[in-house]
């Protein structure tokens, strides 16, 4: 399978990691496609001078990222309360309460983390946060995401890479390799389980609320529980 992704890479270029990165990042589908492995090979392919440049590989991985983005976007704003009553609702979530008030500076970086880069997008456009504040920071994160991910590909390739795709034997690298990813799993999946924990609270604190109480004192009160975790 890696053998067949290089292959790619090298018949078709950069493009195939625009695509890559528009399926990863358009809503729900992150959390099924391997679109930042895909990403990263591409970076690979670079440093062994296959496919195009460096620079090609990061410029098409980032907007093929943003394009996904938008789309994700503007179907939470469309759709928000048919995505909340879908199967991605809990998650929508969790991405929302990361969003709210001062937190709005997570953005940037529910990009490292497949469940939240495929549903923060559409959540950030299910609160309405508005488009001029949501972008900016959106581009940002999509940049270093992508940066760090082609970077990291290239410096992979350069060292590890051959010529036909195959990786170099190397029992010491690969047993680190896979440390390391997944190190990084249990920490994203830590993380993404508080923040489930913090949204579940809240919902159960919204439900106690007298059925009187008005909607903006519900949302408060919802605001107050997750602030205070």
């Amino acid at each position: 399978m890696f053998a067949t992704a290089y292959g790619l890479f090298v018949q078709f270029g950069a493009p195939i990691v625009f695509l890559a990165a528009l399926t990863e990042s358009t809503l729900g589908l992150g959390m099924v496609f391997p679109g930042q492995q895909l990403i990263a090979l591409g970076g690979a392919a670079s440093a062994k001078g296959q496919g195009d440049t460096l620079y090609a590989v990061l410029a098409f991985a980032i907007a093929g990222t943003i394009l996904g983005d938008v789309i994700s976007y503007t179907a939470g704003r469309r759709f928000s309360d048919a995505l909340y009553r879908s199967r991605f609702g809990p998650t929508l979530k969790v991405a929302a309460s990361m969003m709210e008030g001062c937190a709005r500076w997570l953005i940037p970086f529910y990009h490292f983390y497949s469940v939240t880069r495929s549903v923060g997008p559409a959540a950030a456009g299910a609160l309405r946060i508005p488009l001029r504040v949501w972008l900016p920071l959106d581009i940002f994160g999509a940049t270093l995401f992508n940066t760090v991910w082609v970077v990291a590909g290239y410096a992979f390739g350069a060292a590890l890479l051959q010529d036909d795709g195959t990786l170099k034997e190397s029992p010491v690298v690969r047993i680190g390799l896979i440390v390391v990813a997944l190190a990084w799993f249990v920490v994203a999946r830590q993380i993404f389980e508080r923040r489930m924990r913090e949204a579940r609270a809240a919902e159960a604190l919204a439900a106690t609320l007298a059925p009187d109480t008005p909607p903006a004192l519900q949302e408060q009160g919802r605001h107050d529980s997750i602030t205070s975790r």
